[in-house]
């Protein structure tokens, strides 16, 4: 029997290695984990390590290096890359310009059924290449840029997997699965009548969405540390560093171009770095506007640790309540997530699809939320507010 006991602490280090740290008490309380405990398997048949001693989000970073971060944001995107990218479904990949809907596009096809086929990619104002990335994967940049014709052409490739070549007349059959890429509001359009509905549909089959610089701030020094590292080995200048005073810079400057923009700052500064320091006279030479930026854009300081802080803490007046009977924890819980609602739909006017954005969740489960909370009407009133302050 140590065979089959060996493998299923084996398969179970796999899972935990792929779930969030939340899910793993929940699966240690099940009755087949107990029963597998029950078993009483002597120690040389469990895994050299725990299965809960290595983080999840270390695991991932193994597997995904090319995109760099250790913020809460950059982990979930990765836990979603790695849960999608086996899949064929069509995925659209939704951020602002210079987040890296590239590198996620990478991702996905490399560690893909497909990854040994071509990776194609294509800038929707050019014509598409189905034909060359046929058994591998597509990756559509800057999707909603594509005209109307290009559109409805797009749609029966989606629909019925064939195409002809350009002044062509033969019907030919691809097998590819597509990679979609926008900045744009997709929603916004559709409503406009300038993107297809049913196009829509079909490309938001699993949405992943990149997080602005500005709101994983944490990750600076980390993506300078990376960007620096490659252009001292592409330049051979040696090692490169920023000055604590540009480090902090960066990190209160809300950088409207995301990675790319820090990248690009990084490398003109290089060439102003004295012994390989880029310090503000280096930083003010090709970006000014990082050294001007005001506290108001610094990230806002941490919460403070349990055992600190003063009586007026959130967490101090909700444990009072709770205590006094007043309230259940998930009393509690509900009602912080729909005051959380309501302020996300108060910030959009009561449109649902940008509040989802913002609360980081899909629109049918917001909307069941609305409905739980009994927001149907609030989002109404909203709306109607907002047309007739713009009429």
């Amino acid at each position: 029997a140590s065979g089959p006991l060996r493998e299923a602490w084996r398969c179970e280090e796999r899972l935990l290695e792929r779930v969030p740290p939340e899910c793993v008490e929940a699966w240690q309380q099940r009755p087949e984990r107990r029963r597998l405990d029950a078993l009483g398997a002597p120690s040389s048949l469990r895994p050299s390590r725990p299965p809960a001693a290595r983080p999840v989000h270390a695991a991932l970073r193994e597997r995904y290096p090319e995109i760099v971060g250790h913020s809460p944001e950059v982990g979930q995107l990765l836990t979603t890359i790695d849960r999608v990218s086996a899949s064929s479904a069509t995925v659209l990949i939704r951020g602002e310009s210079g987040t890296g809907k590239e590198l996620v596009a990478e991702a996905l096809h490399r560690h893909s059924p497909r990854a040994d086929a071509p990776l194609v990619k294509v800038n929707c104002a050019a014509k598409g290449r189905f034909e060359t990335a046929d058994g591998g994967t597509l990756f559509l940049d800057e999707i909603g840029a594509i005209s109307p014709a290009t559109q409805v052409a797009l749609l029966r490739v989606l629909q019925e997997r064939t195409f002809e070549r350009v002044g062509g007349t033969t019907t030919l059959s691809v097998n590819v699965r597509i990679l979609a890429a926008t900045h744009r509001d997709l929603e916004a359009l559709v409503a406009e009548g300038r993107f297809r509905q049913d196009l829509y549909y079909r490309l938001r089959g699993i949405e992943l969405r990149t997080p602005a610089l500005r709101e994983r701030r944490k990750d600076v020094p980390e993506l300078v540390t990376c960007i620096l590292g490659r252009v001292a080995k592409e330049t051979e200048v040696g090692n490169l560093r920023c000055a604590p005073e540009v480090l902090a810079a960066f990190r209160a400057y809300p950088w409207p171009g995301n990675v790319r923009e820090l990248e690009n700052v990084l490398r003109a500064a290089a060439y102003f770095a004295e012994d390989g320091i880029i310090g503000t006279e280096s930083l003010r030479a090709v970006h000014a506007p990082c050294l001007e930026a005001t506290p108001l854009e610094a990230p806002p300081p941490a919460p403070p640790l349990p055992g600190e802080g003063g009586p007026d803490r959130p967490g101090d007046a909700f444990y009072a309540r709770v205590r006094g009977g007043e309230l259940s924890l998930a009393d509690i819980k509900k009602e912080i997530e729909r005051e959380c609602i309501e302020n996300a739909l108060g910030e959009v006017s009561g449109n649902i699809s940008a509040a989802a954005r913002l609360l980081g969740m899909k629109r049918p489960r917001l909307s069941q939320l609305v409905k739980e909370h009994g927001l149907r009407g609030a989002t109404a009133r909203m709306k109607t507010k907002c047309r007739g302050a713009t009429a």
